[in-house]
């Protein structure tokens, strides 16, 4: 029953996100969704809502060719968006761009081909913008390789705008949840290189001593927490939270718990005071949990060992008692020696 409620629960969840990127896509478009839209679109009632739009007299080329591909009219869609790109009188790449980011919503595979057959041609060929899209595609299904490879290609090159902090930090946001932090800052450092203002933005900074901390480099971590903090006053106080997590995880890379137990405990604290930190609590009681647990195995296996080394009462008794038999066994056991001897020279002496 429970799972059934956990199911259902997530179901419910996937389906407002789907719709809220549904509106998003249609605000971006210029496009006024009505309520009857709204519960079409929740539905996934697409043809009728690409009839309704197109009554409507606000028919967006982008936003019908997203419905025919809903729709299942892949080509049809796709025809639609190649000729918006073509018949684009500003930045084309522009066009391309949007193209890609409705087709990658229903198929993360046909928005590379896509992708790519702009990339081979003419008018586009080796874009920057086009291959960090593509690294972005590449990661979304996990094939880092070429990700990396792509990346690499634009930081190779003097191309220095927006996307290419936003696609780098894609790569190394995806080697952090992935647990390859060394690659995550590599890729951290050759960004900052590159775009030197990364390294004034406190937020950055705050996440590269999360890296660091992470890659074993707690010490630095440290260093660089405190200098945002002195540096940044009023951002810090509008992320304690994020401080403390950051302070928790790079003592506890140092090997220093207790000083670690006083930052998650502080996260708790402040999640009870600010409720804008209530989602950085459960992070915290796990790690206070899991810190209680180790403390206990600790002072088991510490009176095991005592227990090992101090015999109880009984055991005295019994350690007493054995040794007492012996005594008695080894002088009993002399004596009867003795006897033997003085007897054997008593004979000795009577042959004589």
């Amino acid at each position: 029953m429970i799972i059934s409620i956990r199911c259902r629960f997530w179901l419910l969840a996937a389906v407002f996100i789907c719709l809220a990127s549904t509106m998003a896509l249609a605000q971006k478009h210029s496009v006024r969704i009505n309520k009857e839209m709204a519960e079409l679109l929740e539905g996934k009632k697409y043809a009728e809502v690409e009839s309704l739009v197109l009554k409507s007299g606000e028919a967006d080329p982008f936003f019908l060719a997203w419905l025919k591909l809903k729709q299942g009219k892949e080509q049809e869609g796709l025809d639609m968006l190649k000729q918006q790109v073509s018949e684009a009188t500003g930045d084309r790449v522009e066009s391309i761009l949007r193209s890609l980011a409705l087709l990658s919503d229903i198929s993360t595979k046909d928005a590379i081909s896509l992708d790519k057959f702009y990339l081979k041609s003419e008018s586009f060929r080796d874009n920057p913008r086009l291959k960090l899209y593509l690294s972005g595609l590449y990661l979304k299904q996990k094939e880092v390789k070429p990700a990396m490879t792509l990346v690499n290609e634009v930081l190779k090159t003097s191309f220095s705008g927006s996307d290419l902090k936003k696609w780098v930090f894609n790569l190394i946001i995806y080697f952090y949840e992935n647990g390859q932090n060394d690659d995550a800052m590599v890729y951290f450092d050759k960004l900052m290189t590159k775009v030197p203002e990364t390294k004034l933005d406190p937020g950055n900074q705050l996440l590269w001593a999360r890296i660091a901390a992470a890659a074993g480099k707690p010490l630095e971590a440290l260093k660089k927490i405190d200098g945002i903090q002195s540096s940044f006053p009023n951002y810090y106080e509008t992320k304690k939270g994020l401080f403390y997590l950051s302070r928790g995880i790079a003592y506890e890379k140092l090997g220093d718990r207790k000083q670690a137990k006083k930052e998650w405990l502080a996260v708790v604290e402040l999640a009870k005071e600010d409720p804008k930190f209530q989602g950085m609590a459960p992070m915290a009681k796990d790690k206070l949990a899991e810190y209680k647990q180790d403390e206990e195995t600790v002072k088991k296996m510490r009176q095991a060992a005592i227990d090992a080394e101090v015999p109880t009462d009984a055991e005295s008794n019994q350690i007493r008692s054995d040794a007492s038999s012996t005594r008695r066994l080894a002088i009993i056991t002399t004596c009867v020696l003795i006897v033997i001897c003085v007897i054997a020279i008593s004979v000795k002496r009577f042959k004589k």
